[in-house]
């Protein structure tokens, strides 16, 4: 009506731009249309998964065509200061409405009821002890529950033991304090620290796994899993965004939880 002075548009898509422009009508006389206002309608409902050891489902609610994720790697074992710790990576993906991505929330190891509970989603092993386990990645998947289904990781620390674990620094798994156990990258192979001299030492991670160890510190999962030397503590596992045509915006947190 003529006193109007706001409208309701609904039935909207989020993501969408949508555009408007203004007029005054009396009888069949229309004044100049305003100059054109745009808007893009946004869902703000925030939903967060904590760690349950097992596979999550998110379906995508009906209009949702982007979401905001941010996903945080597990600590390891031993943590002190910054060593030890996962990382970060937030992104925006873009999404269909009603598909399925599935969700892997990493652990910290932890003795629970008395058993080695060891870091989920990739967190290795060590003989040394739950305190020198690493930390589990946390990871969102599409199309399937694999490593290869990986669209977004963020990677777990390394667990600590003679040295403290390796730090998650962005796309790179850091090595431990003591610069022995290689961190992980982007493929499967590792650049050693200066210190791991003894290649019978050297236990490599995996895509999506930290090495396990007798001796040293757990490498931490991650997109490559975290590698180990000797008795030093594991290194962290790196972190991974798929390339632009999923993810946007990509962000990465060095040394988080």
């Amino acid at each position: 009506g003529a006193s109007a002075t706001s409208h309701t548009h609904t039935g909207l898509t989020n993501g969408t731009t949508y555009y408007y422009r203004i007029s005054a009508l009396m009888g069949s006389i229309e004044s100049e249309r305003s100059a054109v206002v745009s808007g893009i309608p946004n869902l703000t409902v925030t939903k967060t998964f904590d760690a349950t050891y097992q596979t999550q489902d998110f379906v995508v609610p009906a209009g949702v065509n982007w979401i905001q994720a941010r996903v945080v790697g597990a600590a390891g074992g031993g943590v002190s200061g910054g060593w030890a710790t996962g990382g970060a990576v937030t992104s925006i993906i873009p999404v269909t409405p009603g598909e399925t991505l599935r969700l892997n929330v990493g652990t910290q190891p932890k003795l629970i009821s008395g058993q080695n509970v060891w870091g989920f989603n990739g967190g290795g092993i060590s003989n040394r002890g739950i305190t020198s386990g690493g930390g589990g990645a946390s990871d969102i998947r599409r199309g399937g529950n694999t490593w290869s289904d990986r669209i977004l990781v963020a990677g777990g620390g390394g667990g600590s033991a003679a040295t403290f674990g390796g730090y998650n620094s962005g796309l790179e798994g850091y090595w431990d304090s003591g610069a022995a156990s290689a961190g992980g990258g982007q493929s499967l192979t590792v650049t050693w620290p200066t210190n791991a001299t003894i290649p019978s030492s050297r236990v490599l991670g995996r895509l999506g796994q930290g090495a396990n160890s007798v001796a040293s510190g757990g490498g931490g999962g991650g997109y490559f899993g975290g590698s180990t030397y000797g008795t030093n503590g594991g290194g962290a596992g790196s972190s991974y965004a798929y390339p632009v045509s999923y993810t946007h915006l990509r962000a990465h947190e060095t040394g988080r939880n």
